[in-house]
């Protein structure tokens, strides 16, 4: 499955998504760090685990395919499944994603997330299709950002650009 619509995203997801959760405006740059990473480090062990990381890309992705707006609310006739023309209507593609006109990425896109074909994506439809988008994610980039191969993201690991 082609992902290059959340590429730019997903490299940087485990990072940067929630930099304006930080509200500690005189906090240092490092500080600041340590505490968006320290926020996703659910289990406290110092590394984010796979597991964590893809909790982290598949909440970004939501917020990102969804715009903020959840489910529902694009979901204009509220029947509970997003068609075509509700989802290009959210999604406003050609402007967020910069594709041309003669590109239809909108359209493979959406065919990616309707996984059975009927012209519509349920919500357990998206959530499958985010869960599948973080997994190959992590399977590529993990174990290059794993630079120590201790199955664990470091806050150190992370800070190196190099790594990502």
């Amino acid at each position: 499955m082609s992902l290059t619509v959340f590429k730019y995203f997903l490299k940087l997801a485990a990072i940067f998504s929630i930099l304006s959760q930080i509200q500690a405006e005189n906090d240092s740059a490092e500080d600041r760090g340590h505490k968006i990473f320290n926020s996703y480090d659910q289990n406290g062990d110092g590394k984010l685990s796979k597991e964590e990381v893809g909790s982290i890309i598949i909440s970004g992705l939501r917020e990102y395919v969804l715009h903020g707006e959840g489910f529902s609310g694009i979901d204009t006739n509220q029947d509970g499944f997003l068609n075509q023309s509700e989802y290009n209507v959210a999604s406003d593609f050609k402007s967020r994603l910069a594709i041309s006109e003669n590109n239809h990425e909108s359209d493979n896109f959406f065919i990616l997330m309707d996984t059975n074909g009927d012209e519509k994506v349920s919500e357990t439809e998206l959530d499958d299709f985010l869960k599948r988008s973080a997994e190959e994610t992590i399977a590529k980039h993990f174990p290059l950002v794993d630079v120590n191969k201790d199955g664990g993201l470091s806050y150190e690991e992370l800070k190196n650009k190099d790594n990502i």
